[in-house]
């Protein structure tokens, strides 16, 4: 029940963020919109046999950085 509360609350911030903003697409929209991002990490294995991990984000589309924009998340997550 505590998550069902917790998840409701953080819609409702995001949304009402947007709405400021003068973006006011219903929560399933912006779950289709934010959908295409992703996050891919390779893995590859050295001569010397340790482990590289590569993590990149993929290229923002328009509906992605105009979200990013107003929402302003701090740019090291997506690195």
């Amino acid at each position: 029940m505590f998550i069902s509360v917790l998840a409701y609350h953080f819609v409702h911030m995001l949304r009402s963020q947007l709405k400021t903003q003068g973006v006011s697409d219903s929560w399933n929209t912006l779950r289709q919109t934010l959908s295409t991002q992703r996050r891919v990490t390779v893995t590859m294995q050295r001569r010397d046999g340790r482990t590289v991990h590569v993590r990149k984000a993929t290229r923002p589309q328009p509906g992605h950085q105009t979200l990013g924009t107003i929402l302003n998340p701090s740019l090291s997550t997506f690195r």
